[in-house]
């Protein structure tokens, strides 16, 4: 035990009553972290509609789809990275215990053999020491501080894990199941073309039909065979990143059954803008980083003052040369002292630092801030791309709705035998790619309806025994 200073330095304890008159330091300047942030959404519903809350904890059931909630409640429970970020949390709560204990007294006990040099005799010594740091001028609130924000961190980068994985987990099936339905589409497409190529060279042999016009179906359907190849692929992909993200090496095979796209209501959320501050996770690791960067600061500020320490012991001793000769070889030798660290001069070094922390806490702040307005803008640009979508929903409806009655129409014609089967099945193409439109306006109003909720992030979870 290397004391400075023991017992026999009695005037260094007028020194240490007067480090502990000085322990209370002034509260450390944090900067302003106020953002106005606007009363209401812009892109929003209107205030007067806003009466339903949104399910933050589970908004992926409005779907209504029992495989897509299987697929999530898997990932949450063997996805890799959550997993990852778990463990992340788990240690920096480990490392906020021990810096909780970080100003409690210490207790220690050793032994040595001390054989001094150019001598017979060896001495055996067996010591019990004990040490308390004093976390003077705000040095132990600050490491505290330091090590909070880091736990709330943590904390706040596992719920963006978890938001972004249900959002991603949500965003890759509606897409598999997307191109599922438009591989389908593009295969009715190719049989209806077949269909167009086969009257087209009958009216060829008859003279009615120019080749021009058989060469441009040939043209459409090379397309066509080709973005059938690159939605296969497309689905291939999104099965494979859906596998990953459950934290297997390959797809299920009923992924590869197409369900229904099921029928969404766009909500009309309660939240408001400032709601974001206890909803929105990457805010909450911000408002943490400046929390150590607080910490940070105050141990930095702490380094410009004396850093002291009270330690004492008890030291036994024996001489193992006289053990057997019946003199006295034991002794007991107290120790007592504080140890203090007292900076005088170093070039400005401290104060250096000191301002450096303060410069990198302003930054914190002003990180923060951005935070606030970037996760705004993110809402309103995630209304208005619902908004967007779903107006393209209706107009699609409209424009199908408009197809159909053409089809209808077109087939009295022909019953009629006022039009050709080869008109007919023109007509009934543009139906079908009317149908296939509506369809890829709903995978995007879906989309957007994920992209929605994951802007709004989500609050913590009850806690549950393995939950997630």
């Amino acid at each position: 035990m290397g004391l400075g200073c023991k017992s026999k330095c009695q005037g260094l304890f007028q020194v240490v009553g007067a480090c502990l008159l000085l322990a209370a330091c002034a509260p450390l300047p944090t900067p302003s972290t106020q953002v106005a942030l606007p009363t209401h959404w812009r892109e929003g519903p209107a205030a007067a509609s806003q009466a339903r809350q949104p399910d933050l904890h589970s908004w992926w059931t409005a779907f209504g789809d029992a495989r897509l909630n299987r697929l999530v409640a898997r990932a949450l429970a063997h996805n890799l990275s959550l997993a990852q970020a778990r463990a992340r949390l788990k240690s920096a709560t480990y490392r906020l215990d021990d810096r909780q204990h970080r100003f409690y007294p210490t207790v220690q006990a050793g032994t040595q053999n001390a054989q001094p040099p150019n001598t017979t005799d060896a001495y055996f010594q067996f010591g019990l020491d004990a040490s308390w740091e004093l976390g003077l001028f705000g040095r132990g609130q600050a490491v505290l501080e330091q090590a909070r924000g880091a736990v709330d961190e943590a904390e706040a980068n596992r719920l963006s894990v978890r938001v972004a994985l249900v959002a991603e987990v949500a965003a890759q099936y509606l897409q598999l199941g997307a191109a599922q339905r438009q591989a389908q589409h593009l295969q009715r497409l190719i049989q209806l073309d077949r269909e167009r190529e086969h009257l087209l060279q009958t009216r060829i042999r008859l003279g009615l039909t120019a080749h021009a016009d058989l060469a441009s179906l040939r043209a459409d359907m090379a397309d066509v065979e080709t973005q059938a190849l690159m939605v296969q692929s497309q689905v291939q992909r999104h099965a494979q990143r859906l596998a990953v993200l459950l934290g297997q090496a390959e797809p299920d095979a009923d992924w590869f059954r197409p369900e229904p796209l099921p029928a969404i209501t766009p909500p009309s959320p309660a939240l408001l803008p400032a709601d974001l501050l206890r909803t929105r996770p990457d805010i909450q690791q911000a408002q943490a980083q400046v929390l150590q960067a607080a910490g940070d600061l105050g141990i930095a500020r702490a380094d410009r003052y004396p850093q002291v320490s009270l330690e004492g012991g008890i030291l036994w001793s024996t001489n193992l040369s006289r053990y057997h000769s019946g003199l006295p070889n034991f002794r007991a030798t107290p120790l007592l002292g504080p140890i203090i660290n007292i900076p005088l001069f170093d070039w400005g070094r401290r104060k250096a630092e000191e301002n450096a922390r303060g410069a990198l806490l302003r930054a914190a702040a002003f990180a923060y801030r951005d935070t606030v307005l970037k996760a705004v803008a993110d809402v309103e640009n995630a209304f208005a791309g619902l908004t967007t979508a779903s107006r393209q929903v209706s107009l699609r409806e409209q424009a199908l709705q408009a197809q159909t009655e053409a089809a209808n129409a077109e087939q009295g014609l022909v019953t009629q035998g006022l039009a050709s089967p080869l008109e007919m099945l023109r007509v009934e193409r543009l139906k079908l790619e009317a149908e296939g439109q509506l369809d890829s306006a709903r995978d995007h109003q879906a989309l957007a309806f994920v992209t929605l909720y994951q802007a709004f992030g989500g609050p913590p979870l009850p806690p549950k025994a393995g939950g997630a």
